[in-house]
């Protein structure tokens, strides 16, 4: 019929709405999308649009549009969408589209009483209540649909006119039934669905035989004809977006990589070419990161904000990762899981100003150590910072140690490059204790994003806390090369290996040592409380292969004179030892609630035999934006050969 017509009368069908909606249709169902798009926008700008074809402009930018276009389109209708049930529908989706849950709902409860046995139509609700924060709410809906599909047999859904749809309709229901019986079933039925949905390569038969009669085989219209349509290439490769979402979560999921929710119930299921949100799962399952780049650029809201999100982390740009997180709590207020995004996010390098003061009962030494520290991020990958430390300390016993200046002052600043996968810092100062000098050290570290870490560090005129002596008059350079191996979620192995050369503060060589450690833990519970063992294991061996200098030998008392380099090292020793605890990172990592922690465990020593090790205090926040932590730390068996307690506060505000 469209061949026969006139130039005029062709001219004149382009310009009628209902023309330009039936051929959208069609480009739809031949995988033209943007044809269908473009097709749509001209025909509700015509004064004969009908609600049905802006539902259908909707529907097509909630899938293919740009957020502005969909905003702009949802302001222009917005009064009729509140008085149009054909509207109310493709608000809710667009508004889930912008991660706008709250709003969303508030169309979906419109349509309660027409659509309360429709499972795409409960199932898109209970999408909307897990957005918004109601997990448990959510829950119980999907467990409805469940128990509906299984009495039922056949889905039912809401007609939506045309064959095309209710095939789509019916893929959609037959891969949403897969989704539920992940949690609502045995493993081997979920399996049993799954095998079926994917049994069929190519598109449905009564969507192939749609294709194939909408509009025939008219000359001059975009594509294939439908014949050869309903045969493309995309058919064969899981068209079905069900199913292809199903199928990915199956294959990556893990414990922390939890099903993406989406919005699934489309009168419009154009999603069927290719998903995006599937193609950012593969994306981020096999870390292909121009694949990530480009779904990000181009698809912006019409992935899942979790996705997006972990896109953001991936390609490392935690700044963009922070906006989305931000952006998506805005249209989810209650949402824990971007309450938990945003901390995330937003603390993952955090700058900072922080302060610290604990009690050391280490007799003969004893002293109060203050702390003062600054950061300020300078990009979005370097940050600058200095730390300020203060000791003033004594000695509670002049028959071991004497002289001990009354205040121990040091200065350092640092400057500092973090990638998601590398870190380098140096760090430069000065310490003024029994004698003044400066300081210096290099970091770095690579597979911070990878189960292996490896990290080396190297400093000058560094704190050399082996003995009491050498903290006070004292200092080393020192080279340390560590690793972490996160063998699975609960198990991780670390070790490293310290070289030391021990010094005077007056440069005077006194001896060497290596400090060989290691650990294995296990976490019973990968969230709070995350209980956990731990075994571990230390070495130290030392050589007193140099002398004692005046400057040094002041802190022995007169007794005991001359002194020599064996005065100021350790003993060799060996320790080890099982632990027992749960927030062990309480004490430095940002957590909401107040949260007590504990590390109990008992310690070997090769001098000094065994002995009780015990740390525990309470962490949480104090106006919000913040991080306060009191804790109490007893080791009766220490590298010091006395026991040492520590009762001690710290404080970090985060801006």
């Amino acid at each position: 019929m469209l061949a026969s017509l006139t130039s005029d009368q062709q001219r004149a069908a382009q310009a009628s709405p209902g023309v330009l909606a039936a051929r959208a249709e069609y480009e739809r169902l031949t995988d033209r999308p943007s044809d269908a798009l473009a097709d749509l926008e001209r025909a509700v700008r015509l004064p004969d649009a009908t609600s049905d074809m802006r539902a259908a402009y909707l529907w097509a930018l909630v899938d293919y549009g740009s957020d502005a276009d969909l905003k702009r389109a949802l302001n222009r209708w917005r009064d009729s969408a509140g008085r149009s049930a054909t509207l109310s529908r493709p608000y809710a989706a667009a508004e889930m589209r912008l991660n706008r849950p709250v709003a969303a709902l508030e169309y979906l409860r419109r349509e309660a009483v027409s659509l309360s046995r429709d499972p795409l139509w409960l199932l898109a609700y209970a999408d909307a209540q897990e957005m918004a924060g109601h997990a448990d709410l959510a829950w119980s809906v999907r467990h409805k649909v469940w128990l509906q599909l299984q009495q039922d047999g056949a889905p039912r859904a809401a007609s939506r006119n045309r064959t095309a749809q209710d095939a789509e309709t019916r893929a959609d229901l037959r891969g949403r039934r897969v989704a539920l019986s992940r949690d609502y079933a045995s493993a081997d039925v979920s399996a049993a669905l799954l095998d079926d949905l994917l049994s069929t390569q190519a598109a449905p038969a009564d969507l192939a035989d749609a294709r194939r009669t909408l509009l025939g085989s008219v000359p001059g219209l975009p594509g294939d004809a439908p014949e050869s349509g309903a045969q493309l290439a995309q058919n064969n490769r899981l068209r079905d977006a069900v199913a292809k979402d199903v199928a990915i979560a199956w294959a990556v999921s893990h414990e922390s990589n939890a099903l993406a929710k989406r919005w699934l119930a489309q009168q419009y299921a154009a999603r069927l070419a290719r998903p995006a949100d599937a193609q950012l799962t593969i994306a981020l399952a096999d870390n292909d990161l121009p694949e990530l780049e480009r779904l990000l650029a181009q698809e912006h809201s019409r992935l899942p904000i979790a996705d997006r999100i972990d896109a953001a982390i991936a390609l490392d740009q935690p700044d963009r990762a922070q906006q989305l997180a931000f952006e998506g709590l805005e249209g989810a207020p209650e949402d824990t899981a971007l309450h938990t995004r945003v901390t995330e996010t937003a603390l993952d390098w955090p700058q900072s100003i922080d302060a610290t003061v604990t009690s050391h009962v280490e007799h003969p030494l004893d002293y109060i150590e203050q702390t003062l520290a600054a950061s300020r991020k300078i990009a979005e990958r370097y940050m600058v910072g200095v730390t300020g430390v203060q000791n003033f300390q004594h000695s509670t016993d002049i028959t071991q140690l004497v002289n001990v200046p009354s205040v121990d002052r040091s200065l350092s600043v640092y400057a500092r490059r973090q990638t998601l996968d590398t870190a380098f810092q140096v760090t430069a100062g000065r310490r003024d204790a029994l004698d003044s000098f400066y300081t210096f050290a290099l970091a770095a570290e690579t597979g911070r994003n990878s189960p292996l870490t490896l990290g080396v560090r190297a400093g000058r005129n560094q704190v050399a806390n082996e003995t009491q002596t050498l903290q006070v008059g004292g200092m080393k350079d020192n080279l340390i090369g560590d690793f972490t191996y996160r063998v699975t979620e609960r198990v991780t192995v670390t070790g490293s290996v310290e070289a030391d050369r021990f010094y005077s503060q007056a440069r005077s060589y006194i001896g060497s040592g290596v400090l060989s450690t290691g650990e294995i833990s296990y976490r019973f519970h990968t969230e709070y409380p995350d209980y956990t063992v731990r075994v571990i294991g230390t070495h130290g061996g030392y050589g007193a292969s140099g002398g004692a200098d005046p400057l040094i030998s002041r802190l022995i008392p007169a007794a005991n004179q001359p002194a020599v380099a064996g005065d100021f090292l350790p003993d060799t020793y060996t320790q080890y030892g099982l632990y027992f605890g749960f927030g062990n990172d309480l004490l430095e990592q940002y957590t909401h609630r107040w949260r007590p922690f504990l590390d109990v465990g008992i310690l070997h020593d090769s001098n000094q035999g065994w002995g009780p090790d015990l740390s525990v205090g309470l962490a949480g926040t104090v106006f919000g934006g913040d991080h306060a932590a009191l804790f109490i730390q007893h080791q009766r068996v220490s590298r010091l050969g006395t026991p040492v307690t520590l009762l001690g506060a710290r404080y970090s505000w985060y801006y």
